[in-house]
Parts: C-alpha cells; structure tokens; sequence
C-alpha cells in the first residue's frame, strides 16, 4: 500500500536531528533495507563537499538560478530533498523527554544550489528550521556521489566546459575510461572527447570559457594549427597549406588607462565585436601570458629559440621533484621540446632522464 505522508512542523530535537520516516515505511512495507532513508534535518548543519561540483558558482546565469530557487523556497518550501551523506557524528543533543542522542553533520551530494538558495534565506533571517534530506545509499562510494551529482543535478544543466572538469575528475581520481564514463553519464564518447580536448587550452581560454566569454564552438573554430598536412587525392602527396594561428582574431599590444580611453577605442573600432577576457562595461580584460605569446611568436617564426648545445657535457644539479640534489650529466638536447637529455648512476646503473634545463643548476 502506498501512504502520500505530509511532513508537519515537528518541534522535538529528536525528530529535528535523527528522526527517519524509515519506521512510517516500515508499517506498510515491512522491515526491509531501503535504498535511500529520509531526514529532516536542520540546515546548518549540511556543508558543501568541496571540490565535488564542477559548477561555476561566480557565474551570472547560475547566481540567478539560485536566486529563483530561493524565492520558490520561499513560497513554497525545498520541493525536492537534498542527496546528502552523513559524516561524522559532531555532538550530542537531549530530546524533550531527557534522552540523549548524537548529532550529525551531512556533506551534501546532489542539490548544493537549493542549499545555497536555503543559506541565502538564512542570511536574511527567514526560519528554517529544517529541511528534508535524502541519505546516500549505505554502498555507495565517491565515484558513486560525483556520478549522482552530475546525473542528478536539478534545474540548470552542466555547460560543455563544466562537463568537461567533472569528465577529468573520473579519469583521474577513480581511473574511468571514456567508455565507462559514457556508460555511467549516458553521453557519447565522442562528446566526452570533445569536452576533455577543451582542457588542453591554455590558461586565457580556458578562464573565458570558464567565465562563459566565449562558447566551446567558437574556441574549436580560431584553435586551428598554423599548417595542416592535406592529402591531394589526385597527385597523391602530402602537401602544405597555410591556415591563420586565429582567424579572426587580432593580438593587441596596449596600455590600458585607467579612465578607459583606449579600451573604448579599440572597442568602438568598426568590424570589433568586443575583447576576450572583458565582460564589457569598461571591466579590464584578462592579458594573455607572456609564455603564451612566446609560443605563438615561435610558431609563426618571430623568435628564435636559444640553443641548449651548451649544456652539453656539463654536470648539473637537480633542484625540485624528489631527486632534489642529484648530480646528473647532460648527454643530449632537443632544442625543439626545449628539453636536456641527462644520465645518473643508481645502484651501479646508468639511468636516463628529460627535462627542462629550469629543473637543474650548473655544478662549479
């Protein structure tokens, strides 16, 4: 038999705190194991799991989400229970009748905007003196709790990029393939490899797509390489095209004043739709590294790579990673990795190492 049971404003701690509707279940169901359990359970005591969500919660879309969340609780109270886990046991409470019982905190698992959105009435002094949560399941595991966030998540959707840091997060904190991962997510391999492609963009772009400046699409489109190898079905050979670094785009070397008068220039230019990293509003863009303008640089040929041919022959000495102090001799280089070849002696072998030459010092 199905009983529809509407919680009422329960005044005892017990009921606050540890209290399940497991034994109302019970009545009609038997005393068998449940898959999820249901607390009501005061809401300062559940904290975010960091380093759990992918979500940018800086971003302007998702600050109104939670602020439509919170009007609806408001109105109407939390609709759907929180997925949570308890932790540690963190106090003791006394019920109404003298009766001693431990006191919980919960790390929640799928639902941290409502939270936030409950938080935010808090702030602002509305009682709330409870809300209903839904326990993980006894067997579950980490990778079980990133994988119900991430199908589970109410409301507003995963962007591509967002997508992409939770796909990373399984490769390697539980070491899912793509295929597993697309298994257990129910997107494509294909997507997955696309999304993961996003995070081998440099630090500028992977902060605006972060910050949702620029669309993955639009980054798939300028992120060409300088040559591409084409096949010429007809003569059968390989041949080489140019293709722009970034089409349609330009690198500005500039000053910005403070009052905003370039910047109002450059943007007011005719065929300029805006700059990367700017979010309008005279808001100072974002300057692309240095080492990320040297790369650039020496792919189209502006600079020239210094030679490493004179550290050949010298001994150095590593200064970081755990070989920290090991004297090692450089036996080649590869200017184009930019990366020295060195030996050193391990139980009376001889072992090969590649790194950079910042890893090392010259031994006098």
């Amino acid at each position: 038999m199905v009983v529809l049971i509407k919680f009422l404003k329960i005044k005892t701690m017990e009921s606050l705190y540890s209290k399940s509707i497991e034994e109302l279940r019970n009545i009609s169901d038997g005393n068998k194991e449940k898959k999820n359990d249901i607390y009501m359970v005061d809401p300062r005591y559940i904290v975010i799991k960091n380093g759990h969500n992918s979500r940018n919660f800086e971003d302007e879309k998702v600050k109104e989400h939670i602020i439509g969340l919170r009007e609806s609780i408001r109105e109407r109270g939390l609709l759907t229970p929180l997925l949570c886990r308890r932790g540690e046991q963190c106090g003791n409470y006394i019920d109404d009748n003298g009766k001693e019982h431990p006191l919980y905190q919960w790390i929640t698992i799928d639902g941290e905007c409502r939270l936030r959105a409950v938080n935010m009435l808090l702030d602002e002094g509305y009682e709330i003196d409870r809300i209903e949560v839904r326990s993980q399941r006894r067997n579950s595991n980490d990778a079980d709790d990133m994988l119900d966030m991430f199908t589970s998540n109410q409301g507003l959707p995963f962007t591509e990029y967002e997508s992409a840091i939770t796909f990373k997060r399984f490769i390697n904190l539980f070491k899912w393939d793509v295929q597993k991962i697309a298994k257990k997510t129910g997107k494509s391999p294909t997507y997955i490899y696309n999304a993961l492609k996003l995070l081998d963009y440099n630090e500028v772009i992977q902060t605006n797509l972060n910050d949702k400046v620029i669309l993955p699409n639009d980054v798939r489109k300028i992120a060409k390489e300088v040559k591409e190898s084409v096949k010429n079905n007809k003569t059968n050979l390989i041949e080489e095209k140019e293709k722009l670094l970034y089409p349609g785009y330009v690198y500005v070397n500039m000053n910005l004043d403070r009052d905003g008068r370039t910047w109002y220039v450059v943007r007011n230019t005719p065929r300029v739709t805006g700059i990367l990293g700017s979010s309008g509003k005279l808001a100072q863009p974002v300057p692309v590294p240095q080492k990320d303008m040297d790369s650039i640089f020496s792919k189209i040929g502006r600079v020239e790579v210094e030679s490493l041919e004179h550290w050949l022959g010298k001994w150095v000495e590593l200064i970081e990673g755990s070989l920290k102090g090991t004297k090692l001799k450089v036996i080649d280089f590869d200017d184009k990795k930019g990366k020295i070849f060195c030996e050193y002696e391990l139980l009376g072998s001889y072992q090969k190492l590649e790194l950079e030459p910042k890893y090392v010092k010259l031994v006098k």
